[in-house]
């Protein structure tokens, strides 16, 4: 169990007090569990009622462990976690004229492995027009991939949202509590941007070779 705590507060009173409150807790670790998955290639088609389509595409990605999260962070923004400055806002959504209602990247980490995601909502009749061009900005990253000053502003874009992030107690104290719950410490901001300055082209292709 961990208990993050941000903002103004007297921590010895804390103290006192959290260990009155969860004195008859078990400090025993659970057993550690790691599940075996597919990575074959499949399709998964579920049909309701609905005006809209909703996909997901899935891709093989890093674990939470990993020394390249923040090469995946910054892949993530590029492709399509930058909101409008990302390449399919602005291949999918502007330059063809609105060919999905919404279209974004993310990622979900997990202690042995984890995903990329690409997520899109359009009209049915859309479907493989979406699909193809959603491959075609992809191939089309894969054979340019990005410049100097490309990357200079998206990891800019990554650490304004981090440090507008922690003026915030809330976003603070839950970054805090889960860094130190996955990686048994808190790292700072100043080490997250350090992380950040230091991702190279070079590993960002990579990456996106090996995943995307």
């Amino acid at each position: 169990m961990v208990i993050a705590v941000a903002g103004s507060f007297d921590e010895q009173k804390l103290i006192e007090e959290l260990e009155d409150a969860f004195k008859d807790i078990s400090t025993k670790a659970g057993p550690y569990r790691c599940i075996e998955f597919n990575r074959d290639n499949s399709f998964i088609f579920k049909d309701k009622d609905i005006e809209q389509v909703h996909m997901v595409m899935n891709f093989p990605a890093i674990s939470y462990l990993s020394d390249d999260t923040y090469v995946l962070s910054i892949l993530n923004t590029i492709i399509g976690g930058g909101g409008i400055n990302s390449k399919l806002f602005l291949g999918i959504r502007e330059d063809k004229g609105g060919l999905t209602y919404s279209i974004y990247s993310y990622v979900e980490s997990y202690a042995a492995t984890g995903m990329f995601n690409i997520y899109a909502a359009f009209n049915p009749s859309l479907a493989e027009e979406v699909i193809e061009n959603t491959f075609k900005e992809l191939d089309d990253f894969l054979e340019k991939g990005i410049d100097d000053d490309a990357l200079y502003s998206v990891k800019e874009q990554i650490k304004s949202n981090l440090i507008i992030g922690y003026e915030n107690m809330n976003n603070r104290m839950s970054n805090y509590g889960k860094s130190k719950l996955v990686l048994d410490k808190v790292k700072t901001q100043e080490e997250i941007v350090e992380g950040i300055d230091a991702v190279t082209i070079e590993a960002i292709m990579s990456m996106a070779k090996k995943n995307v």
